[in-house]
């Protein structure tokens, strides 16, 4: 893996967000595991916007209560899973989401990331501040959303790291 490249890549996803999203704005991801999820999760970390995450399996219903819950500006999506078409789900939704603005599908993550300028600063991200929103599955109820903090994030990845020597 080219480090340099793949920093090179987040940063300029980082950008593309902040031309469509403020720091501290919450975005969803409704997404089975691609690379450009994990591109996303970081650049939303440099961009200093919430990761809103939403099971790929989750229907209509629970997208719609998972989005407003967490009162998301915008969601990335792909276009299909497991016979999902998240596309038509969310436009039958969105009439339920007055915060949602924006919706992008990962099949434009290309066209995305090329929009974004080349020079928008970067935010300074406070280590308190959301990085992640994670949605239990509901099973026993409503999904229950879990704030992971930036410190903490990269705390657990610190001491994964330490641990493995």
């Amino acid at each position: 893996m080219d480090v340099r490249r793949t920093s090179r890549r987040v940063e300029r996803a980082a950008r593309a967000l902040l031309g469509r999203f403020a720091p501290g704005d919450r975005v969803a991801v409704w997404a089975n595991n691609i690379p450009e999820w994990v591109f996303l999760e970081l650049a939303a970390g440099l961009a200093g916007i919430t990761l809103v995450t939403v099971n790929p399996v989750l229907r209509a219903e629970e997208v719609a209560y998972v989005l407003r819950h967490s009162r998301s500006d915008g969601i990335f999506y792909v276009p299909e899973f497991q016979g999902l078409r998240m596309a038509e789900t969310l436009e039958e939704i969105e009439g339920e989401l007055p915060a949602l603005r924006k919706k992008i599908s990962f099949a434009d993550w290309d066209a995305f990331c090329a929009s974004g300028s080349p020079t928008q600063p970067l935010p300074d991200v406070d280590p308190d501040a959301a990085a992640q929103i994670l949605y239990t599955s509901g099973t026993t109820g409503r999904p229950k959303g879990a704030v992971l903090h930036h410190r903490g994030v990269v705390n657990s990845a610190r001491v994964y790291v330490d641990a493995l020597g």
